[in-house]
């Protein structure tokens, strides 16, 4: 998800990280990997982690308009447990699943996981995963 700076770094001080350390073009991202559960949940600690690491690396893979997948990037990614802001859902979703990743970037940012050209059409992006098995756990 790409949010504004503004925003962005908001985050990144209510969950009291380092501005410096979670900004810029080598800073680490935020991320949250979290499994669906059933019945009733009061906040984002009642759901179980998806990865079995707080860090990672992660390749984000954006996809163009006709669902062809265009130049990869990689960020290391520190896993956090908090609501992340909503999103719109955006068209050619892919199936759902239980399972909720999302890597915020901020706005200043999306040049270097969006390929030169590229037009943001919503404030959501959805990436996938190839080998899911090694990605989640």
């Amino acid at each position: 998800m790409i949010l504004s700076d503004d925003f962005y770094e908001q985050i990144v001080k209510n969950l009291g990280l380092s501005v410096e350390e979670y900004t810029g073009p080598t800073g680490k991202r935020i991320a949250v990997g979290k499994m669906e559960a059933s019945g009733y949940v009061e906040g984002p600690d009642d759901l179980s982690d998806m990865f079995a690491s707080s860090s990672l690396h992660v390749t984000l893979t954006p996809w163009d308009g006709d669902g062809l997948k265009l130049e990869s990037t990689e960020v290391e990614a520190e896993l956090f447990s908090f609501v992340p802001p909503d999103s719109a859902s955006t068209s050619g979703s892919p199936t759902p699943v239980p399972y909720f990743f999302e890597v915020l970037i901020p706005w200043s940012m999306r040049e270097s996981v969006l390929p030169e050209g590229s037009t943001v059409l919503g404030k959501g992006i959805a990436f996938c995963s190839d080998t899911p098995g090694q990605t989640t756990a």
